[in-house]
């Protein structure tokens, strides 16, 4: 799915896509939530700004699903890239963030990783997203989206309780292969949904 406000954008977006699968375009925040809900999609990429609700916003919303519409991939497209930006985006449950302008080759590599290699999610009572690849922002945005110690982390890869010796975020993390890209291939299974086997 692609969302922009400007009709222009979203076949650009498209073009640098084109081969990846069939696409839905979208206007509005509204639009990317209603169609996502109907289509589910398996990648999601849209403009920060949108009518409506913002990226931020949808992506909140899709993440709070309770489907399994809440691990779709989502890459946000930017011109806003300081930290405080990329760590909002990434505590909302952004997988991935593209500066504008960006190229064809840099989106489409970067939707081809996430399809290919999609990031384990984490839960906590307040947050629930994909784990970032740097383990220094993945830190910075767990801490700062909830507030609490690993302990009370649940480790959605593993649908197990994770505490400082066994977590996403530390040295002797069960998933450590997943997040450093080192993940096996995932196991299709008879539902259409991709299941990691770690």
């Amino acid at each position: 799915m692609v969302a922009h406000p400007l009709a222009f954008q979203r076949r650009l977006i498209r073009s640098a896509l084109s081969g990846l699968g069939r696409f839905h375009e979208s206007r509005t925040g509204f639009d990317v939530i209603e169609a996502a809900e109907r289509l589910r999609p398996d990648l999601i990429v849209m403009n920060r700004k949108l009518h409506g609700l913002d990226a931020l916003e949808s992506t909140k919303l899709l993440r709070s699903s309770a489907s399994e519409l809440r691990f779709v991939s989502i890459i946000m497209l930017s011109g806003d890239t300081t930290q405080a930006m990329l760590k909002a985006a990434l505590a909302a449950g952004v997988n991935d963030i593209v500066a504008k302008p960006f190229s064809l080759a840099i989106m489409r590599r970067r939707s081809e990783i996430l399809l290919q290699e999609p990031l384990p999610f984490l839960r906590t009572r307040t947050f629930f997203g994909p784990v970032p690849r740097s383990e220094r922002i993945a830190a910075d945005v767990i801490q700062k989206a909830s507030a609490l110690r690993t302990t009370s982390l649940t480790c959605a890869i593993r649908m197990q309780p994770v505490d400082q010796e066994r977590c996403p975020l530390t040295r002797n993390c069960v998933c450590r292969r997943y997040v450093k890209g080192q993940a096996p291939p995932p196991v299709h299974t008879g539902s259409g949904f991709e299941v990691v086997e770690l």
